[in-house]
């Protein structure tokens, strides 16, 4: 089939389309594009005619469609997470608009993405209208147009009438249930009812267009690059929120390649995810592929979006630290800068391997959810729960723990709870404490010799998945491996959680703070954190005062992201004696301004969806004399007590 080549003809100056497709992030932070400043470029602006060719290779004529009461141009990514979860949204309403004399055009201006790419992505998503080639930019370049997702709205005179997202379900790390705000429809509505468009445009995220040369704007401040979301520490009172991750300053690298440099960094900070099979949308383990993703590497890079880390350095010393080091930083941002020079492959460091089976070995029991759960395509799953039988006869001592998620790419995360029916765990039947979990990117949970958890006779299992669809049905099964210590353990592992069940967070406030306390009963080991809020989570921190007056913050996350659920896990456990004063903090933002808010206006109460909120600072411990019932009991007085003073 004879290609016709891309030909733009401009009558007038440079203006063209756009309109914007809010798009899903939650699974997808890495890939996911800061919104734009939603202003309006070419909008009043008549559009001029040009002939381009669609990826079936036939001829596309934009004043061809004379006739017709409104056209919608939709920049696109055949491999854009984005775009994937958007584009099914995009085919519902070229059809509904079909018959209203509504012409809908695709637009893939990806410098590396085939049109057979493109196709089976059209395809998977029931898009059945006419898609552009456009890998040189020129349409893109016309219409100032930077990144996939965005959509322009013409009217019958070819006037540039909106651009911006489709609608406000989804945005940078967030979705809801349903959306909102309508700017796409409104427009065309308005359009066809010969109205004004009330909203002209609005800010749209997603994927940075794959360029040659991709153009990067970095912030410069004296002594180095500053990244675009630090900002210098402030002295704040203890009450308030956590200050912010100070601003690093980048060394000078020189020149450098991907072989000899980035091939490295890669390997050991984004390839646990980003490799086939694994959540990572898109894999980073060849040259093509950084060089593909070059440009959304940069920007994830420059304003810490990736690799996913959230404590500050300034506090605890973590062995799952996956930040990048100041001159790591440097070196992938210079290599983007500089071109992204492969440099000699004789040089790349040899592959990287990973255990495609269980990581922990062969377990000696695996438990399974006892049947598959389909994942819906779009929109926002609730939590699930499934409870998995164990039906140990005896108690059970678990050296190692794995979990295994059916479809990795949908599952968000997911934490097993023990559902002791004996009530020899006491009250709160278990759920105060997960026993077993799987995150991205983390490792398996494995004990030292000589320490394990219980896991009682009898005992249920009770999986609490969150599930993040991805464009396409999924369907998951997930499954836990057990490996048991071959005799009773010398010391016994357990987790506590920390806990305010008495929220009330007020309507449209942006920073409301929860705090609990809780005061070590007897000695323990601490070997990690792990805290966990919603959508409405801001930021956390949990700090000790010890016996003898010290205080020290223990963990502190000045920018909670509810997308990655990271259990902190101390290079050197911390010892703690009787008598320290435990004070977890939460900060919530219920306003407008926090992208993530499914309703700014309602009061939020504890609850398990993702519209409810919850506050729990978990601990892994291990109590002197393998007390932790005492310990467990501690903490539930101290949390009933603490909710009688302050439930309203």
């Amino acid at each position: 089939m004879n290609r016709i080549g891309l030909s733009v003809v401009f009558k007038d100056a440079m203006k063209t389309l756009a309109l914007a497709l809010t798009v899903p992030a939650a699974l997808v932070a890495a890939a996911i594009a800061l919104p734009h400043k939603a202003d309006a470029p070419l909008v009043g602006t008549r559009l001029p005619d040009f002939r381009a060719a669609t990826v079936e290779g036939k001829e596309f004529h934009f004043y061809g469609l004379a006739g017709k009461k409104a056209v919608v141009f939709y920049f696109l990514g055949a491999d854009c997470p984005i775009a994937k979860l958007s584009l099914p949204k995009l085919a519902a309403l070229a059809k509904k608009y079909e018959a209203k004399g509504v012409a809908f055009v695709g637009i893939n201006s990806n410098g590396s993405e085939t049109d057979s790419q493109t196709l089976a992505a059209a395809k998977a998503a029931g898009v059945r209208f006419p898609i552009l080639t456009d890998r040189q930019q020129k349409l893109a370049d016309a219409a100032k147009v930077t990144r996939t997702c965005e959509a322009l709205v013409v009217d019958g005179k070819a006037t540039l009438r909106y651009r911006g997202s489709v609608d406000d379900q989804y945005g940078l790390g967030s979705r809801k249930p349903a959306a909102s705000k309508h700017y796409l429809t409104d427009a065309l509505d308005a359009i066809l009812a010969s109205k004004p468009v009330a909203t002209a445009s609005s800010s749209v995220p997603g994927c940075l267009l794959d360029r040659n040369k991709p153009e990067l704007e970095r912030k410069v401040v004296k002594g180095g690059p500053r990244l675009d979301d630090e900002t210098p520490a402030t002295a704040k009172s203890r009450d308030a929120e956590p200050e912010p991750i100070p601003a690093m300053t980048l060394p000078a690298v020189g020149k450098v390649n991907y072989s000899q440099h980035v091939a490295p960094i890669l390997q050991e900070k984004c390839e646990s995810c980003h490799r086939p099979g694994q959540v990572g949308p898109f894999p980073l383990q060849t040259y093509a592929h950084a060089k593909r993703w070059s440009a959304m590497i940069s920007e994830t890079v420059t304003t810490n979006r990736m690799p996913p880390w959230h404590a500050d350095p300034r506090h605890g010393d973590f062995a799952n630290d996956r930040s990048l080091t100041a001159k790591e930083k440097a070196t992938v941002l210079a290599w983007v800068k500089q071109g992204t020079p492969e440099g000699d492959p004789k040089k790349l460091p040899a592959p990287k391997t990973f255990v495609e089976g269980w990581n922990i070995g062969k377990p000696d029991v695996v438990l399974k959810m006892e049947k598959p759960y389909k994942i819906q395509a779009t929109g926002v799953v609730a939590y699930q729960w499934f409870r998995v039988p164990t039906n140990f006869t005896e108690d059970k001592w678990i050296q190692a723990a794995e979990v295994k998620p059916g479809a990795r790419k949908a599952v968000h995360h997911v934490l097993v709870f023990i559902d002791d029916k004996t009530g020899r765990r006491g009250p709160g039947n278990g759920l105060d404490g997960f026993v077993a979990e799987y995150v991205p990117g983390e490792s398996p949970m494995v004990f030292p010799a000589g320490v394990a958890k219980r896991v009682p006779k009898g005992a249920d299992l009770m999986f609490q998945v969150h599930y993040t669809p991805t464009g396409v049905e999924q369907d998951d099964q997930s499954e836990l491996g057990f490996i048991f210590a071959k005799e009773p353990p010398k010391e016994v592992a357990d987790n506590v959680g920390i806990l305010a069940l008495n929220l009330r967070i007020p309507p449209g406030v942006e920073s409301h703070r929860v705090e609990r306390t809780f005061t070590v009963p007897i000695n323990a080991t601490v070997y990690s954190y792990s805290p966990h809020m919603h959508v409405r989570g801001k930021a956390f921190r949990i700090s000790a005062t010890y016996p003898d007056g010290k205080q020290e913050t223990l963990l502190s996350v000045p920018k909670y992201d509810f997308n990655w659920q990271t259990r902190y896990m101390l290079k050197e456990p911390k010892k703690m004696t009787a008598g320290t004063k435990i004070l977890v903090e939460a900060w919530y933002d219920n306003s407008s301004k926090n992208p993530f808010n499914p309703d700014p206006t309602k009061t939020v109460h504890w609850g398990d969806q993702t519209f409810d909120e919850m506050m729990i600072g978990y601990m892994d411990f291990v109590a002197e004399g393998n007390r932790s019932q005492q310990f467990r009991m501690q903490n539930l007085l101290e949390g009933l007590g603490q909710r009688r003073r302050t439930n309203p």
